[in-house]
C-alpha cells in the first residue's frame, strides 16, 4: 500500500513488515480483528475471500483454513487470538497507540483473488450465483 502519508516511524515499520489481513464473509473474529487493528491504528490490507475461487486459494495463501489470517512480513497468523496478534505487531515495531493521521483512510477491502474481466469480444452472461449464506452460518471451508 501506499505508506507516503504515514508518520516516520510508521511508515518505516510499514515498509519492513507489511499488514495484510485474510478474512471471510459472515465472520464475526474477522471483524473484532479488524477492529483490533483499526484501534491500535495498524495500516493494513484486507483481502477477503467471498467466492468459491478465494476460498480454493485461501488455504494455499493462508497456509490453513482458520479465519481470519494476519500476515506481518512473512509471519501468517491463523485464527483470531488478540494477545498473539498483539506481541506479533509489538515485536514488528508497531506502536501501541494509534499515529496515523485523521485524514487516514484504509484501503477497501479487496478480492483474495484478483479477478480477471471477460474479455471484450466476449458477451457477458449472467452466471447463477449460489444463494448467500444465512448470517448465523459458516462459509463452507472456515474454521472461526
Amino acid at each position: 500500500g501506499d505508506t507516503a502519508a504515514l508518520p516516520f516511524a510508521l511508515r518505516q515499520v510499514a515498509t519492513r513488515f507489511p499488514v495484510t489481513l485474510y478474512t471471510a464473509t459472515n465472520c464475526n473474529p474477522c471483524a473484532m480483528a479488524r477492529q483490533m487493528l483499526a484501534r491500535r491504528g495498524i495500516p493494513f490490507t484486507e483481502r477477503v475471500a467471498d467466492s468459491a475461487e478465494d476460498r480454493e486459494a485461501w488455504e494455499r495463501i493462508v497456509g490453513g483454513p482458520e479465519a481470519p489470517a494476519l500476515r506481518v512480513g512473512g509471519q501468517v497468523l491463523r485464527g483470531f487470538n488478540a494477545i498473539n496478534w498483539e506481541e506479533t505487531l509489538d515485536i514488528a515495531g508497531y506502536p501501541r497507540q494509534s499515529v496515523l493521521p485523521s485524514s487516514y483512510q484504509a484501503p477497501a477491502a479487496a478480492p483474495l483473488v484478483e479477478r480477471r474481466a471477460a474479455p471484450a469480444s466476449a458477451p457477458a452472461r449472467d452466471e447463477p450465483r449460489a444463494p448467500a449464506p444465512d448470517a448465523g452460518s459458516r462459509p463452507s471451508g472456515f474454521r472461526f
